[in-house]
């Protein structure tokens, strides 16, 4: 029985070429896609974690504040913006301490292995950690499961 060019159904399923080749080819789209940190590009700075946003002020204004392109650190291959130096010095003394956690992706999102872009208006420091949301209407999974 012939389905169509090239492609054959008899006693055994046989199909053409593509048929067995799409679901390497649609694996790799999706995981093509798929990056292990949230980042964007900005003039210069082509891996840009938090859009731009000043990591050390979410800990001591509690605010999302824009850094300036002119005071920046490199971190694990990406580049934080600050809004004053001091908070380039402090980000550069523990990294770790103020980099959002997982990679800056929704944390709600990435409860459920979903890389959701989180956004750095919407977001909660819990435990030390900062934590990105997608919306301000989603809820972290850590704020809900928080004691």
């Amino acid at each position: 029985m012939r389905l169509l060019h090239g492609m054959w159904l008899r006693g055994d399923l046989r199909l053409g070429f593509f048929a067995r080749a799409f679901p390497l080819v649609l694996a790799a789209l999706v995981l093509g896609g798929c990056g292990s940190m949230n980042i964007t590009s900005d003039g210069a700075d082509s891996a840009l974690m938090l859009k731009g946003y000043d990591p050390v002020a979410y800990f001591t204004s509690g605010t999302p504040t824009r850094g300036r392109p002119d005071v920046k650190a490199e971190h694990n291959g990406v580049t934080y913006r600050f809004a004053t130096d001091d908070n380039r010095r402090t980000f550069a003394a523990s990294p770790d301490r103020y980099v959002p956690q997982f990679g800056g992706f929704c944390a709600n999102g990435m409860v459920y292995a979903i890389p959701l872009g989180g956004e750095p208006e919407n977001f909660k420091i819990i435990g030390g950690k900062l934590y990105l949301r997608e919306q301000d209407s989603i809820l972290c999974y850590d704020v809900k499961s928080a004691p």
